[in-house]
């Protein structure tokens, strides 16, 4: 089937990024009118300065449910699909030893059975499942009703530590969540997730400069066709 639509997946950075990659969906790994966007999975590293590893970012868009307009079954085999191909992307695209983050909007809103391949299939935590583990260490500035508020979002992000920089979610608030007057440019919040990244002083060589060369590629936007 032709792709008519991008992917609408960006990362964006006020720091050098030194390498990208991308890997879109295939065929029969999506369902419905999702096909006819080019989904899939973008990543970017990038180096901050005075930090003595680089960060690692992947961002997402997997299929939605009732909007692809096929049966419930064939959009969840499709997601379980598009599940499957991020996590081995992620696992064979990152460095185990540098910190990462992964987000995107997940389709995965009051959907336990898309959540049960996910949670099954997944190596790092989620940051509402960080957080709620340990109260008042970050500050929610966003709804956060019950005991598994990631029930209730279809943007998530996640997290892993590398070996030399720990990395720490410390504050989660929605994004345009504001009423405002005009066509809206997405059907749910977006989400805005706030960092630490710490490491031992001594730890490593911190990288002490911003202006590495960035091979073909913008120095602070990349996209997915």
């Amino acid at each position: 089937m032709r792709r008519f639509l991008p992917s609408g997946l960006y990362i964006l950075s006020d720091h050098p990024i030194v390498d990208t990659d991308r890997k879109p969906f295939r065929k029969r790994e999506c369902a419905g009118y999702d096909c006819l966007a080019n989904k899939g999975i973008l990543y970017a590293r990038i180096l901050l300065k005075g930090v003595p590893q680089p960060l690692e970012l992947f961002d997402t868009h997997l299929n939605s449910r009732g909007a692809a307009g096929v049966s419930a079954q064939r959009s969840l085999l499709a997601h379980q699909l598009q599940v499957e191909e991020l996590m081995s992307f992620i696992e064979q695209r990152r460095s185990p030893d540098y910190p990462m983050i992964f987000g995107g909007d997940f389709n995965m809103r009051n959907a336990p059975d898309r959540f049960e391949t996910f949670a099954t299939r997944k190596s790092w935590p989620l940051v509402h499942e960080w957080c709620v583990a340990r109260e008042n260490v970050c500050d929610v500035q966003l709804s956060w009703d019950g005991d598994q508020p990631w029930m209730d979002t279809q943007d998530l992000q996640g997290f892993a530590s590398g070996k030399l920089v720990q990395v720490s979610p410390i504050r989660l608030e929605a994004m345009f969540d504001v009423p405002w007057r005009g066509a809206p440019l997405s059907d749910h919040d977006g989400l805005l997730v706030t960092y630490r990244l710490s490491w031992q002083r001594g730890s490593g060589d911190a990288l002490s400069r911003c202006d590495a060369p960035v091979p073909d590629v913008d120095p602070g936007l990349i996209g997915a066709p």
